[in-house]
């Protein structure tokens, strides 16, 4: 190795100016490791440290390092290698990758889903399909509510004369009558069993808001029938109340949320030779079924 630049006062030209120079030649380190970090690296001491390098096999599958969560590392994994991939989180899947109810729009659910505490609320609307969902008051108007009464204070005196039809009411003042909780379009089931005697037209009448004749059952309208109920013909022997009617009822004829159904009659002759039996021995029964709308 020769200097230039420098001109020593001994005359020796492998000395180098501290102050700048320039050498030719090969410089040769005393050993191959450096000992700190400004200290210069041999040949051997880089080839070591990047041995290997660059020279991996890409992978054909992506591995379980890329499941969602995982941090950005290339190199954890030769499956890293490979350029055809994202590293690091994904984005938020779709619904319909991981098994959500999306909030709007038609979906498939499947499988059997439980509630803990809250019940799930369905809209203001009926139902038109079979499979379709229902609301507790659209069941509400299907199920049979049922209400009764029993009478057995008459003394057997005998009916009063009525030239226009009238609800039945026994000696003691109990008119012969039972209310049941009801809606408009419900239907309300008549189902009465008594004895009775004599010449007086009967018929079961739906009662309007305010206590009056609203629809007889025979004629199915506000028009009072001629002769009553067929069921109930009158005779001088005995006879029986076996034959349930049906009524349909509008708003008209609620209230308090209630509608009424009495028996009625219509007769001139009186005494103990005409009588609806409301006695301990032949009590009156009534009972009114409420059996909701009529199916669509």
């Amino acid at each position: 190795m020769t200097a230039t630049g420098y001109v020593s006062t001994t005359g020796d030209a492998r000395k180098v100016d501290v102050a700048g120079d320039t050498m030719t030649g090969d410089l040769v380190l005393n050993d191959s490791s450096p000992d700190t970090d400004q200290s210069a690296a041999s040949k051997a001491f880089v080839l070591a440290a990047v041995a290997g390098a660059g020279t991996g096999t890409p992978s054909d599958t992506v591995v379980a390092e890329t499941s969602y969560g995982q941090g950005a590392a290339a190199g954890n994994s030769a499956a890293y290698a490979r350029g055809n991939h994202t590293h690091g989180t994904p984005g938020l899947p779709t619904p319909a990758s991981i098994g959500a109810v999306a909030l709007e729009g038609d979906q498939v659910v499947n499988g059997e889903k439980t509630f803990n505490t809250h019940i799930p609320v369905f809209p203001a609307v009926d139902p038109a399909f079979d499979n379709q969902g229902a609301r507790k008051a659209y069941v509400d108007r299907f199920r049979i509510r049922t209400a009764r009464v029993r009478v057995i204070n008459d003394d057997l005196s005998g009916l009063p004369a009525a030239a226009a039809w009238t609800v039945v009411q026994t000696s003691a003042g109990t008119q012969l009558k039972c209310s049941i909780a009801a809606s408009a379009g419900d239907r309300i089931r008549v189902c009465g069993n008594c004895m009775y005697i004599g010449s007086h037209f009967l018929d079961w009448a739906l009662l309007d808001s305010g206590g009056s004749i609203a629809l007889y059952a025979t004629s199915e309208s506000a028009t009072a029938p001629d002769e009553g109920n067929p069921s109930m013909y009158p005779s001088r022997t005995y006879g029986s109340l076996n034959n349930p009617e049906l009524f349909t009822v509008a708003s008209g004829h609620i209230s308090g949320g209630q509608v009424t159904v009495a028996l009625v009659h219509k007769g001139l002759g009186t005494g103990p030779g005409n009588i609806v039996y409301a006695h301990p021995t032949y009590p009156f029964r009534l009972r009114l079924e409420n059996i909701g709308g009529e199916p669509a």
